[in-house]
């Protein structure tokens, strides 16, 4: 008789960082709402979380030795990448409000000061017109 020479396939043990994971979750839902305009300041919790549990994991797992290192590492990229675009999209729109302000407080200048019609000129004709009893 002949014996079987296949071998039981043998069980491959993938260990986790559990901070990577958790650093994924919060940099992930960072990041995704990091491209929504009006979500401002939630941004930037998730962000922070996801980059110190993703050094933290990073750290530990160097340490021990027992889990992979890119998962907290990768977490970490991604919660810096959720504040960088958060912070990308709070520059842009607090130059867009700095514009239009100057824009509306320059046009509302020259319309006022340089008309005949201005609230000022008005002012002054009717102090006139009484001083001079017309």
């Amino acid at each position: 008789m002949a014996e079987s020479t296949e071998q039981a396939p043998k069980k491959v043990s993938v260990r986790v960082s559990a901070l990577g994971l958790l650093a994924l979750g919060f940099g992930t839902v960072g990041t995704m709402w990091a491209f929504v305009p009006r979500m401002g300041r939630a941004v930037l919790p998730f962000g922070v979380v996801a980059v110190c549990l993703g050094v933290l994991g990073f750290i530990m797992s160097a340490a021990t030795g027992k889990t992979g290192r890119r998962l907290p590492l990768g977490s970490a990229v991604l919660g810096l990448l959720a504040l960088a675009i958060y912070t990308g999209y709070a520059d842009q729109a607090v130059r867009a409000v700095r514009q239009v302000t100057a824009r509306s407080a320059h046009a509302y200048a020259a319309q006022y000061d340089s008309s005949q019609d201005s609230p000022r000129a008005q002012t002054a004709g009717a102090s006139q017109a009484r001083l001079t009893g017309r």
